[in-house]
């Protein structure tokens, strides 16, 4: 949640004021100005945004094996099933979440690529 704050703060920040005051002089709220103005016109870097924090979310390593430690079926989570497979020589499985790792990425990669052509 933390990268995508960040990133959300920086596209918010790029975005022109001339807009948000120009939507006050029209008596909208700072909500509906959010709403209806601000989310409208920077969709796409948020969808990016979200998408990448998505990505770097689902192969943290390191973080849940340091925090909560590599435990079967409790916090087992897709890079965490593949270290203990491998570990305990269960190649097979280890290969097939590695498969559905390249296959999530590939997909957000698909998704990132059809939001900036559109762009």
């Amino acid at each position: 949640m933390v990268f995508n704050m960040r990133s959300t703060r920086g596209i918010f920040s790029s975005f022109e004021s001339g807009y948000r005051f120009a939507s006050y002089t029209l008596e909208l709220s700072p909500f509906k100005t959010l709403i209806k103005i601000e989310i409208p016109m920077c969709w796409k870097p948020l969808v990016c945004a979200s998408v990448l924090a998505w990505s770097r979310a689902i192969g943290e390593f390191g973080a849940t094996l340091m925090l909560a430690g590599a435990t079967r079926f409790k916090t087992e989570t897709l890079p965490m099933a593949v270290y203990l497979n491998i570990s305990s020589g269960d190649f097979e499985i280890a290969i097939g979440a590695s498969l559905w790792l390249l296959f999530i990425s590939s997909c957000l990669l698909l998704v990132l690529r059809m939001i900036n052509r559109a762009v």
